[in-house]
């Protein structure tokens, strides 16, 4: 399964919440029951949202690294559309300057700060 897959599904703080928990393992989605760990951990509204699109099936869940990465991708692009500089927007994330910048051609192809 996809970091992307996972947060469409059942949304980016269930997915952190997830991942951060049980990310990189193999994972059966059962039916949704109050006792289920992965219940307790995601909320039952995420756990039947993953239900409904992989009921039945094993999952490979995505590391935590690997969806912390898509939040803080996120949270530039976001920063970067409210105008912050590529400086401070690397600052507030802690991804480099470099990879901001690269964040910001994808919004405004052919510029930079």
């Amino acid at each position: 399964m996809k970091r992307a897959e996972l947060v469409e599904v059942i949304g980016l703080e269930a997915a952190v919440l997830l991942t951060r928990s049980a990310g990189g393992k193999r994972m059966y989605v059962s039916e949704p029951t109050a006792d289920d760990p992965v219940v307790r951990c995601i909320g039952m509204d995420a756990y039947r949202r993953l239900h409904k699109a992989f009921g039945g099936e094993m999952l490979d869940l995505p590391s935590f690294s690997s969806v912390r990465a898509l939040v803080r991708r996120e949270q530039a692009l976001h920063l970067l559309r409210k105008g912050m500089s590529v400086r401070k927007v690397a600052a507030e994330t802690k991804l480099s300057r470099r990879g901001v910048a690269r964040l910001l051609g994808e919004i405004h192809p052919g510029r930079a700060r």
